[in-house]
């Protein structure tokens, strides 16, 4: 019998009608340069990418102007993700893509226990045997489409270690015993369980990142895809 451990995943992020930063100029390890908090203020946005942990140099809330081992690391992942490079180095092929796929969000800060925090939680419990949390996983989301979504889309997830029955695991809820098919996965937005909200009438909070991980008996995704839903 497997022991099931409760997470409870905070990872939030919402547009609240900030400019996106435009970069102009390279950068790379060594250099001091105030480009470089905002480098690192857009790699904190996504889970894949953070420079640091929160309350760590370079963390959400602690970023920096120098561009050290961790801000290269961080700017490795971003290049694997979107460019299929990994120099560590913000040159113009990367500078061009970030400028281009900015989404613009501040992250919501669930430390502090207010109204303006508390209505913007969405947040969800999902059940995991600790074997798969343990174990090495070889599941891998490669590709996410559509990558802006709405209620009525359609998602379709390719990627490795797909088994015939699969639990998407995301800020909106679960969706358990999802097949794979010519090896994707499908399905629908509206299948989350707190779209069930929206669609009795709750606004959704405008251009909302939504996180997917894909778990089955083998394990967790060992990375995360994501779409916008607006």
């Amino acid at each position: 019998m497997y022991a099931y451990v409760v997470i409870v995943v905070l990872i939030v992020y919402f547009p609240i009608g900030v400019s996106a930063y435009t970069f102009t100029i390279d950068l790379g390890y060594g250099e001091t340069h105030p480009d470089v908090k905002e480098l690192q203020k857009e790699l904190n946005k996504y889970p894949e990418t953070t420079v640091a942990s929160p309350g760590e140099a370079g963390g959400v809330g602690q970023e920096t102007y120098f561009f050290g081992r961790a801000t290269e690391q961080a700017v490795m992942k971003y290049q694997r993700i979107h460019l299929n490079v990994s120099t560590g180095f913000f040159g113009p092929k990367t500078r061009s893509f970030m400028n281009a796929h900015q989404y613009a969000p501040d992250v919501v800060d669930f430390s502090k226990d207010d109204d303006s925090t508390a209505s913007n939680t969405v947040a969800f419990e999902t059940l995991f045997p600790d074997e798969s949390i343990s174990k090495d996983s070889n599941i891998r989301i490669t590709e996410l489409s559509p990558s802006k979504a709405t209620i009525a889309s359609k998602i379709v997830i390719h990627g490795e270690g797909f088994e015939r029955s699969n639990t998407i695991y995301s800020v909106l809820g679960t969706i358990k015993n999802v097949p794979v098919k010519d090896g994707a996965i499908t399905f629908k937005v509206s299948d989350f369980p707190e779209m069930k909200k929206f669609n009795e009438g709750t606004n959704i909070p405008g251009n909302l990142l939504v996180n997917i991980r894909i778990g089955n008996k083998s394990g967790i995704s060992s990375n995360f895809g994501y779409f916008i839903l607006n």
